[in-house]
């Protein structure tokens, strides 16, 4: 079967439901604690910036709203879509731009500063992306 999607940027596409299959587990590769720590991330992210919010993660407050709200069902299928923009952005806004301290992370987010960047570096890989960084 086939299903037509549109990415962020408004570009139609249509992929096969076997490759969807496979390519939505991004996210759900993730063991159920670490799918909770970019939960809590991206939650955390909105104490973070105001007015600037959207210009430094990359998405608008609603749609990252829309974003935890689906947890866990979150559908990073395209590098595009909102959930990856959200989830890529947010960790490194954290991990390097706002500089989360160590015990801030851990009192926050439940992880210390080393296990998030390596649930970053994770996410990333299991996308098949060589580095992180914003997108």
């Amino acid at each position: 079967s086939r299903l037509l999607r549109f990415n962020r940027n408004g570009k139609l596409k249509t992929v096969t439901h076997h490759w969807i299959v496979e390519s939505m587990a991004y996210f759900s590769k993730l063991s159920e604690d670490e799918q909770l720590v970019v939960r809590r991330s991206l939650e955390l992210i909105f104490e973070y910036f105001d007015l600037d919010f959207h210009k430094r993660v990359g998405v608008s407050k609603a749609e990252m709203q829309q974003v935890i709200d689906a947890w866990p069902e979150i559908d990073d299928l395209d590098d595009d879509s909102v959930a990856s923009i959200a989830i890529n952005n947010t960790l490194n806004e954290l991990l390097h731009g706002v500089s989360i301290t160590d015990d801030e992370c851990r009192d926050k987010i439940g992880v210390d500063y080393v296990d998030l960047l390596r649930i970053y570096k994770k996410w990333a890989s299991l996308r098949g992306w060589d580095r992180t960084g914003v997108r």
